[in-house]
C-alpha cells in the first residue's frame, strides 16, 4: 500500500509536465531551413554568458526580445553578444553583433534579487520587453518583421479583427537549436497593464519570441513571449506575453 501511495504522489515525468504546459497537447510544428519569409527575421539572441533567447529583427539595425534575457546569468546584468537569424543547428542566414540593449528602467527596478537568482515581480512583468541594437557582420540580411506601433485601442481592433488568433515561433529548450512554431493559437485576454494571456505552446528558450497576427500585408508582431507558469498552476494561468505598447523609449541617436 505504501508503494501505491508513493506512486500516486510521484512527480510527473518531464514529458508529462510538458504535456500539461502545452494545455494537454503539443501543437507545435518544426521549422527548418530554408526558412519561409514569415520566419526569416526570427533568430537566436545569445548573451556573453551563453544564455539563449529568441529575438526578431524589426528594422535593419533593431530587434526585439524579452528584457529578462539579460538577467539569467547572475544578479548583475548580462550583455547581448550575437543575434543570428533563421538559426538552424548552428547555421544561419545572417549574424549580427549586439551593440546595445534597451529596456524600461522600471523593469530593472522591479526585479527581486535573491541568493538563488533574480525573480521578475508582478510589478516588473509588464515591462519584460527589450530592444537590441544590432550590426550585421556576416550573411544576407532578412526582411524585418513589421511591428505594431499604434495605441491600445488600435491594438484591440487588430486583435478583434483576427478573432484573437495569433502565431508564435521560437527556440524552445527541447528542440536543440531548431525553431518550433505554434500557428493559430489564441490570446485569451489583453490585460490593463498591456500584457496578454495566451495559449501558444512555449518553453524556456522561447522567451522574447514573437507573437504575431497574420494580415494581408504579412505578419504583424504584436507581443513577445515573457513567461509561463509552473506546470502545477497551468489550470489557473495562461502564458504571458508583453505587447509592443510597452516598448522602452529609444534614446536619441
Amino acid at each position: 500500500m505504501l508503494s501505491c501511495l508513493q506512486t500516486a504522489h510521484a512527480e510527473p515525468s518531464e514529458a508529462a509536465q510538458r504535456k500539461i504546459m502545452f494545455f494537454g497537447h503539443d501543437d507545435r510544428i518544426i521549422v527548418r531551413t530554408p526558412f519561409a519569409p514569415t520566419y526569416a527575421a526570427i533568430g537566436v539572441m545569445r548573451t556573453q554568458h551563453q544564455y539563449d533567447c529568441t529575438a526578431t529583427l524589426i528594422s535593419p539595425d533593431t530587434a526585439v526580445t524579452a528584457a529578462h534575457c539579460f538577467w539569467m546569468a547572475s544578479k548583475n546584468m548580462d550583455q547581448g553578444e550575437w543575434f543570428m537569424t533563421a538559426y538552424d543547428n548552428g547555421q544561419y542566414t545572417a549574424k549580427y553583433r549586439v551593440v546595445s540593449q534597451i529596456f524600461n528602467p522600471q523593469f530593472k527596478a522591479g526585479l527581486d534579487r535573491r541568493k538563488d537568482g533574480v525573480y521578475i515581480t508582478k510589478k516588473a512583468r509588464q515591462y519584460d520587453i527589450a530592444i537590441i541594437r544590432v550590426k550585421l557582420v556576416e550573411g544576407e540580411a532578412p526582411k524585418p518583421m513589421r511591428m505594431f506601433s499604434g495605441n491600445r485601442s488600435r491594438l484591440q481592433q487588430v486583435l478583434a479583427k483576427a478573432r484573437n488568433v495569433v502565431n508564435q515561433a521560437g527556440y524552445p529548450e527541447d528542440q536543440d537549436d531548431i525553431m518550433a512554431a505554434h500557428l493559430r493559437c489564441k490570446i485569451t485576454a489583453l490585460s490593463p497593464d498591456n500584457t496578454v494571456f495566451h495559449r501558444c505552446d512555449t518553453l524556456e528558450g522561447d522567451s522574447g519570441s514573437p507573437i504575431w497576427v497574420d494580415t494581408p500585408e504579412g505578419p504583424l508582431l504584436v507581443a513577445v513571449q515573457s513567461s509561463a507558469p509552473p506546470y502545477e498552476a497551468r489550470d489557473d494561468v495562461d502564458n504571458i506575453g508583453v505587447t509592443t505598447l510597452q516598448l522602452p523609449e529609444l534614446p536619441a541617436r
